[in-house]
Formats: C-alpha cells, sequence, structure tokens
C-alpha cells in the first residue's frame, strides 16, 4: 500500500482480509449502485496465535515494517458513491472485549481507516485512528474514531488489529462503522442561495 501525497503519512496498515460482511465480499459493481452514507454493523475477533519457539510459547513482536504479514488483522471494505466534490466523514464506535477465557491476559488494539486512491487504484490509509487497552482488571473497554476525506472515494474500508497481546489472547470488537458523504441538506443550500441572492441584491442597490 501507498501513502497518498495528497493525506496523512501512511502510520498502520495492512493487506489481509477477515471476516468481511458477505454484501461486502459479493459486492458487484455493476448490478447496484453503492451508497453515499451508510452506517456498518462490525463484529471481528482478532487473536494472536500461541507459537512454540526453543520450549516457550511466543507471540511474533511485530514492527511497523512487518504489519501487512500478520495473522491478527480484521478488514473490512465497503463500496461506496465515488464524488470528488464532497468530503467522506469516517466514524467508528464500538467496544473490545477480552474473548471467554482470556479475562487474564493483556492487549492493545488499533483502528485505521483506508480509502481507494483514485490516481493509484490502491488502498491509502489514515494512520492510527484509534485504540484501546484491556486488562484483567478492565476486561472492556470503548474504541472510538473518526476522520474526514477531502473527498468520497468509490471505496472505504476500517481495519482492527492486535498492536500487543500475550499468545493465544483473543479479543472480540463490535460497533458501527458510519461513512457518510458530507451533502448539505437541501434546505441548507436553498437557505445559502437565498443568501446570496439577497446579498446580490443588496449590491446592485447600493450600485444604483
Amino acid at each position: 500500500m501507498k501513502s497518498s501525497r495528497l493525506f496523512a503519512p501512511l502510520v498502520f496498515g495492512a493487506a489481509l482480509a477477515s471476516g468481511s460482511p458477505a454484501r461486502a465480499a459479493v459486492f458487484n459493481h455493476d448490478a447496484v449502485t453503492p451508497p453515499a452514507s451508510a452506517t456498518e454493523e462490525i463484529a471481528a475477533t482478532l487473536s494472536r496465535p500461541i507459537e512454540t519457539a526453543r520450549g516457550f510459547n511466543t507471540g511474533p513482536v511485530f514492527l511497523v515494517e512487518d504489519l501487512d504479514a500478520r495473522p491478527d488483522v480484521a478488514r473490512f471494505v465497503f463500496p461506496n458513491l465515488f464524488d470528488l466534490q464532497h468530503e467522506k466523514q469516517l466514524t467508528f464506535t464500538g467496544t473490545i472485549r477480552f474473548g471467554p477465557g482470556n479475562e487474564a491476559s493483556f492487549a492493545s488494539v488499533g483502528m485505521t481507516f483506508d480509502w481507494l486512491n483514485p490516481d493509484t487504484g490502491e488502498f491509502d490509509v489514515t494512520g492510527l485512528v484509534g485504540f484501546a487497552n484491556l486488562t484483567a482488571d478492565n476486561p472492556e473497554a470503548p474504541l472510538t474514531g473518526e476522520f474526514t476525506i477531502p473527498f468520497c472515494p468509490a471505496e472505504v474500508s476500517i481495519e482492527f488489529f492486535l498492536m500487543d497481546a500475550l499468545p493465544g489472547t483473543v479479543v472480540l470488537v463490535t460497533g458501527q462503522f458510519t461513512h457518510e458523504c458530507l451533502v448539505p441538506e437541501p434546505g441548507a443550500t436553498a437557505a445559502l442561495a437565498g443568501v446570496a441572492l439577497a446579498g446580490f441584491a443588496l449590491w446592485r442597490r447600493r450600485r444604483g
């Protein structure tokens, strides 16, 4: 994935897709008109596999350059109505919690938003837009994030990943992901037009 020269630089990202909703996975661009705005119900499971090395249970330590190879990523891709004239607001409001039997573990979950860059045909990323920590004393926590893209791309996505966790840890993510094309309401547009016309009439009166 490339970072866009127009937007925020690449900080975190992933190329693996898992747990995508069926309608996103089987979407046919020729058969269905994608929405300008929608709210999606998200449910994802993140896990850190148990790996045995030299007699010890160990989990991989991921650096930034390793993120595309991680197994603990859930990515959801959604089609959108392409619009270069208006901004796209991405928002997630949800919760993370340990899966059954993981209450004694710890975990840090990160979240990023992506969008399809029409210039490159590849996905650009916002960087880290939200994160939350879980501990034995705090087995559930809110996870929220928001970002505005200067235009409405043809596809947007949301990703969740384990930034840190013990081997064998399972984290469940649930919430709502809203991708909204910020088109002014008809009433607001009419009001702005009225103000413009009134201003123009006043200007002509003063000139006369």
